[in-house]
C-alpha cells in the first residue's frame, strides 16, 4: 500500500514538472512576439551642434608718441626798401568794345536784280530807316515771274513787307504788314484739243497779313515783363468770289522772374478761324475753327 502511494507521488510530481516546463515555454514564446498594430519610427539623437567660429580680429597695439620738445625758429627776412621791381600795381579801367565788324545804326538800302532763262526776271530789295533808339523801320520787297514754253505756262509771285518800331524809355510799340500775290495758270491740259484763255484758267491767291505788339524793354516795380500782341491775316482766292480765310490771334503774355533760377509765366491766346465761301455750287460753305 505504501509503494502504491509513492508510486502516485511520483507520478503526480512529474506531470507537475512538466506543465511548468510548458507553462515556461509557453511565457518565453509571448515575449517574443512582435506588435505590428502600431507604427514603426525611428528616432535619431544627436549630440552634435554647429558653431560659428569666431573671426579672428587684428588688434593694433599702439604706443604714445613721446613729446617734442624742440623748437624750431622760423626768421622773418625784411627786403631792402631802397630796391625797384620790374612790376608795379595800376588801377584797374575798363576796356572800349572792340568793333564787331556790323554797320553802325541808321538808314541802309539793299537792291539786288537778275534774268534768268524762261524769261525769269528777278528783283530783291530792302531798305532801313531810323536811328534805332527812338525810331526803327524796315521795308522788304521780291518779286520773280517765268514764262515756259508751253502755252500759258506763267508765273508770279510778288511779296511787299514793312515793319516798325517806336520806343519810349521803358516800352516799345511794333507792328508790320505783309502782302503776298502767287498767280499760277492751269496749263496743264492737253492743247491739240481746249484752247482756253488765261482769265479762264488763272488762279491767284492774295494774302494780307498785320501784326501790331507793346512791350515793356526795361522791367517795372513789380519786375513783371509783358508783351501783349495781336495778329490778322486775310487769305482770299480771286478767281472764286467770296472764297475767304481769316484768322484773329491775340496773345497776352506775363512773366515774373523770381529768382536766378526760377521764372513764374502766364499766358492767354485765342486763335480765331473763319473759312467762308458766296459762288460755290450747288451749296455755300462756312467754317469756324475757334480756340
Amino acid at each position: 500500500m505504501r509503494n502504491y502511494q509513492q508510486s502516485i507521488r511520483n507520478y503526480f510530481q512529474k506531470i507537475t514538472l512538466v506543465l511548468s516546463i510548458l507553462c515556461s515555454i509557453q511565457s518565453q514564446f509571448t515575449f517574443a512576439q512582435i506588435d505590428t498594430s502600431a507604427p514603426q519610427s525611428v528616432t535619431i539623437i544627436s549630440s552634435y551642434k554647429p558653431v560659428m567660429r569666431s573671426a579672428a580680429k587684428i588688434n593694433f597695439s599702439s604706443s604714445t608718441l613721446s613729446p617734442d620738445s624742440s623748437k624750431n625758429l622760423l626768421p622773418y627776412k625784411i627786403p631792402v626798401q631802397h630796391l625797384y621791381y620790374a612790376y608795379q600795381p595800376i588801377a584797374i579801367n575798363a576796356l572800349s568794345l572792340n568793333h564787331d565788324g556790323l554797320l553802325p545804326l541808321g538808314d541802309h538800302y539793299l537792291i539786288k536784280v537778275g534774268y534768268g532763262n524762261f524769261k525769269t526776271p528777278f528783283l530783291s530789295a530792302a531798305a532801313n530807316f531810323g536811328d534805332g533808339q527812338k525810331t526803327m523801320f524796315n521795308f522788304y520787297t521780291n518779286y520773280s515771274s517765268s514764262k515756259g514754253k508751253i502755252k500759258n505756262q506763267d508765273y508770279s509771285n510778288l511779296f511787299v513787307k514793312a515793319t516798325g518800331s517806336y520806343f519810349t524809355e521803358k516800352h516799345e510799340s511794333y507792328g508790320g504788314i505783309a502782302f503776298n500775290r502767287n498767280q499760277n495758270y492751269l496749263y496743264g491740259y492737253d492743247h491739240k484739243l481746249y484752247d482756253f484763255s488765261k482769265a479762264a484758267i488763272s488762279q491767284q491767291a492774295q494774302c494780307i497779313d498785320v501784326a501790331l505788339g507793346y512791350r515793356n524793354i526795361v522791367r517795372n516795380s513789380w519786375g513783371v515783363d509783358y508783351n501783349p500782341n495781336f495778329h490778322f491775316n486775310v487769305y482770299k482766292l480771286k478767281e472764286v468770289e467770296g472764297l475767304t480765310e481769316t484768322s484773329f490771334k491775340i496773345q497776352l503774355p506775363a512773366e515774373k522772374k523770381i529768382t536766378d533760377y526760377f521764372t513764374a509765366k502766364i499766358e492767354a491766346n485765342a486763335d480765331l478761324t473763319n473759312y467762308t465761301t458766296k459762288s460755290t455750287s450747288p451749296t455755300n460753305y462756312n467754317f469756324k475753327n475757334n480756340l
